[in-house]
C-alpha cells in the first residue's frame, strides 16, 4: 500500500510538472519564479524515488 501511495505521488509530481512548463511558456510566471519552482519539485521528486527505492525501511 505504501509503495502504492508513493507511485501516485511521484505521477502527481509529474503533473505538476507539466502545469509548470505550461505556466512558463504561457507567461504566468517568469523565469526566475519557474526556475524556483522546477528546484523545488526536482529536490521533492527525489526524495520520493528515493523513499520508492527505500521503501523496505519504512515499513518495518
Amino acid at each position: 500500500m505504501f509503495i502504492n501511495k508513493l507511485t501516485d505521488s511521484e505521477q502527481e509530481a509529474a503533473e505538476t510538472q507539466t502545469w509548470l512548463e505550461f505556466a512558463l511558456k504561457c507567461d504566468y510566471v517568469n523565469k526566475e519564479k519557474f526556475d524556483k519552482l522546477d528546484d523545488k519539485y526536482e529536490h521533492i521528486f527525489a526524495m520520493l524515488t528515493n523513499m520508492d527505492r527505500k521503501a523496505g525501511s519504512f515499513c518495518g
